[in-house]
């Protein structure tokens, strides 16, 4: 998985790298694309004036900077201006680490608590070493999860037939690419999720038809969380 900003960088956006990419780099990330050989800013559309007009008319306009803001991130930034708009601060980031994903461990006597991403801790079993240790380790083997687990109220809301499509990391859905009922194949791009600020593209896993949409732009997702289901064919 590859965000969108590293495909613009291989592909020379950014202006010329400062050291050269190796050729399998540079297929892995841009498949069938060239890389831009040109001056990169020829391939941009002229999206200043644009964008001032849209931020103006909406009411948002203080200052210039709000019209870079907007260019560069133009859907995270409506949130900011609607929040200042109305008087209101920004509401914390729902995403929060879960307790249950906290091991503790214990060495020399010193207690580390390690959070874990993406694993889900409820289907963890503890061992206790066949020997007694000076240095009280505890140990957790991970059950590998099938692609068709899901967790809490997720669980009720899948066939055992359909595929969930994660989100490989927290973050903020921006699009949604696809509806109920359409057809898509292995690595087709059904879903645009934005985490600190980068978007990564999120590609279908099988060849099949999208049966449910579990999720909506604009929401915070958490790592592992399923956003839609898609029936085999």
């Amino acid at each position: 998985m590859i965000a969108k900003e590293t495909r613009d960088y291989v592909r020379g956006l950014y202006g010329k790298p400062s050291a050269p990419i190796k050729s399998e780099i540079a297929d892995i990330a841009l498949g069938n694309e060239k890389p831009i050989e040109t001056r990169p800013a020829d391939f941009l559309e002229l999206m200043y004036d644009k964008c001032r007009e849209e931020v103006v008319s909406r009411g948002y306009y203080i200052k210039e900077e709000d019209v870079l803001t907007y260019c560069l991130f133009p859907k995270t930034t409506i949130e900011f201006f609607e929040a200042r708009k109305q008087g209101k601060a920004l509401a914390k980031s729902s995403i929060q680490l879960d307790t249950c994903k906290v091991v503790k461990v214990v060495i020399n006597g010193v207690e580390y608590a390690v959070g874990v991403e993406g694993a889900d801790l409820g289907v963890i079993r503890v061992s206790v070493p066949p020997v007694q240790l000076s240095i009280r380790t505890r140990y957790v083997e991970f059950k590998e999860e099938s692609p068709s687990m899901v967790r809490g109220e997720e669980a009720g809301k899948l066939e055992l037939s359909d595929e969930p499509v994660r989100a490989p990391m927290s973050g903020k859905i921006l699009q949604i690419l696809v509806k109920p009922r359409d057809r898509v194949r292995r690595g087709d791009k059904v879903v645009a999720l934005e985490s600190m600020k980068t978007e990564t593209e999120i590609y279908s896993p099988i060849d099949g038809v999208l049966s449910k949409v579990l999720a909506k732009e604009g929401d915070t997702v958490k790592s592992c969380s399923v956003i839609l289901t898609i029936e085999s064919s």
